[in-house]
């Protein structure tokens, strides 16, 4: 499971393909720019947001504590924990 935000235009609601792992990274990220929601989403996380900033590649099926994909791959670990 995932959050996505979605933001109205012309009466309808529309999300980009960012998924976030938690509600509050997605309302962190749509944070002034209204009108939007949250809403939850069957699509896995695969982005981050830490630090006002985009982190791609969150490997949700097997969750190190937050590691990003790049973190695992290089085999550093889990540098920013949630």
């Amino acid at each position: 499971m995932s959050y996505k935000v979605e933001h109205l235009s012309s009466g309808e609601w529309y999300s980009e393909d960012l998924r976030f792992a938690t509600a509050d990274e997605a309302q962190a990220y749509a944070y002034g720019n209204p009108p939007y929601r949250v809403t939850p989403s069957d699509e896995p996380a695969n982005y981050r947001f830490r630090d006002s900033r985009l982190v791609p590649g969150v490997m949700k099926s097997f969750d190190f504590a937050g590691c990003t994909w790049e973190e695992y791959v290089k085999g550093l670990g889990c540098l920013n924990p949630t």
